[in-house]
């Protein structure tokens, strides 16, 4: 018979920083082996990440790059002083906001939008 305090409630990411050589019992199975194999994944998961960042994101001009979505744009064009519901129609044809361009001498931005050609 269990009694109540031989069950521990801990996150698992935890336990492990604290003691990597412990050996965990998940319903009678020894979990050591399948979660090494977890916290390898998750850092060569962090590793591709971080590369990507870093390609992705450009430090002198401190802006992020667009990735391959960009180059599935086949048509484009541009709204001067485009009204709310102008570009709630153009958003509903297709279209998607590549670039929102806020101008100093009007109210509303100028818009730079782009879509793939359908059919």
């Amino acid at each position: 018979m269990k009694s109540y305090y031989d069950t521990y409630t801990a996150d698992l990411l935890d336990v492990y920083e604290i003691a990597p050589g412990i050996k965990l019992n998940v319903h009678g199975v020894a979990a050591t082996a399948s979660f090494n194999r977890l916290m390898i994944k998750l850092s060569s998961v962090e590793q591709l990440l971080t590369v990507a960042h870093e390609q992705l994101y450009n430090q002198k001009c401190e802006v992020h790059v667009p990735g391959l979505g960009l180059l599935a744009i086949e048509e484009t064009i541009v709204e001067e002083d485009c009204c709310t519901h102008k570009l709630n129609r153009l958003l509903s044809e297709g279209w998607r906001i590549i670039a929102a361009c806020p101008q100093p001498d009007q109210r509303r931005p100028d818009y730079v939008l782009g879509r793939t050609r359908c059919g």
